[in-house]
């Protein structure tokens, strides 16, 4: 059967537009990109994460290739142009019907792209791959993010996102309670001792230091998450943004996560003596 050879003017009617019936009927969905190893290339954006490259074999003088070598070549591709998968066929020939061909094949790759959707870690689109090795999944897809690894089968369809496990409320000490532990200690250094330890170790005294400290910033202080006084009182210059956003959140959620409170755990027993004076001076 006999390649045919359109022109430029021709391909181009052969992409895809807004169907009728729709807002904006008969607005192109594709955009040329200029010559490509000297062949005329377009793209249909199907997502702002994935694209359909169409490699046309329109050469520079306006007209398709004499070969069957050079047919029509169609790819999903991110912005960069990084191909996402495996092309439906290598090339569509340019014999009769090419046009409905190249159109199944578009239709195809759209249909590939919603089904996969975008890596739920990265939100890039993840790439629609075809199994080659001989065995039981020879010839299923399955879509796989490049950076990330995240993998399904495209006919079972794309998982249900794991749901995030609810944050319990976390305790902190009565500020009564913490007076009652340090009656046991006559010493004011065993008392200090005694209150370093406990809220660098004990999350219901960490929670109590973070906000016992919070509150004794001053309203400016608290507003901006820094330290603008030199009082002695509230959290250091260098910890006064870190700090305070957790106290923030504790205050609003009731919890931290495992991270902040670890961070708050090493940074918190360093006010105990700014907390012990202020308790002392409470009597």
């Amino acid at each position: 059967m006999a390649i045919d050879r359109f022109d430029k003017t021709t391909f181009e009617a052969a992409l895809p537009v807004v169907r009728e019936g729709h807002e904006n009927a008969g607005q192109r969905l594709w955009e040329e990109l200029g010559l490509e190893e000297n062949e005329y290339t377009y793209w249909v954006k199907v997502t702002d994460t994935a694209f359909i490259k169409i490699r046309s074999s329109v050469r520079p003088n306006g007209v398709a290739a004499e070969t069957g070598k050079d047919s029509i070549r169609i790819w999903l591709v991110d912005p960069d142009g990084k191909p996402l998968g495996n092309k439906i066929k290598s090339h569509i020939s340019r014999v009769n019907g090419w046009e409905k061909r190249m159109t199944d094949a578009l239709r195809e790759l759209w249909k590939r792209h919603v089904a996969a959707g975008n890596c739920p870690r990265c939100g890039r689109a993840m790439g629609v791959w075809k199994v080659k090795k001989d065995g039981k999944n020879k010839g299923r897809l399955f879509a796989k993010c490049r950076d990330h690894g995240h993998f399904f089968w495209l006919d079972q369809g794309r998982p249900a996102p794991k749901p995030k496990p609810e944050r319990k409320a976390m305790a902190a000490m009565d500020e009564q309670a913490v007076r009652g532990d340090l009656e046991a200690f006559g010493l004011v250094k065993e008392k200090l001792n005694f209150l370093r330890e406990k809220i660098g170790r004990d999350p219901e005294y960490t929670l109590f230091a973070l906000t016992f400290v919070y509150d004794r910033q001053t309203a400016d202080e608290k507003s901006a998450e820094v330290t603008c006084y030199h009082n002695t009182v509230g959290f250091s210059g260098v910890d006064a943004e870190i700090l305070s956003s957790f106290a923030k959140q504790y205050i609003a959620r009731g919890t931290l996560s495992e991270k902040q409170m670890k961070i708050a755990s090493t940074k918190m027993p360093r006010y105990a003596k700014q907390i012990l004076d202020i308790l002392r001076d409470k009597r």
